[in-house]
């Protein structure tokens, strides 16, 4: 849009709209490792905010950014496991995703080694009553 052969390349200024200002500055801190970085209650807000934007303006560094945050488990405590799934999930993260199901697999062993007599956190699909 603003280095292609568009219309809006020779404006001054660029309306983008159905956007939130806020969200989109954030965006573009991010993308350009401007100080300073946000705050953990904006990175919780704004992430798939973050991946939208990322997504309709073709940012492919803030999507990779975004998918290694994703992945680091240093920020298990800024963002919570299952939101961070479900992120990775909506914007089909299949490396993330099976990251994630990796990780729950290893925890459900260690669940069933410390504790062979508990009932299995594992899924079970519920049996149908009646059936033949």
């Amino acid at each position: 849009m603003l280095f292609g052969d568009f219309v809006e390349k020779n404006q001054g200024e660029v309306a983008i709209k159905d956007v939130v200002y806020e969200e989109f500055r954030d965006s573009m801190k991010v993308l350009h490792n401007a100080p300073p970085p946000p705050e953990p209650s904006t990175v919780r807000r704004n992430i798939e905010a973050t991946l939208e934007i990322a997504d309709r303006f073709q940012f492919d560094k803030l999507v990779k950014d975004c998918k290694e945050f994703l992945m680091d488990d240093n920020n298990q405590f800024i963002i919570s496991f299952r939101r961070r799934f479900h992120v990775a999930f909506t914007h089909g993260f299949d490396a993330v995703q099976e990251l994630f199901k990796r990780a729950v697999e290893v925890a459900v062993e260690a669940v069933e080694e410390t504790c062979p007599n508990c009932p299995s956190p594992r899924y079970s699909p519920p049996s149908t009553i009646g059936s033949p």
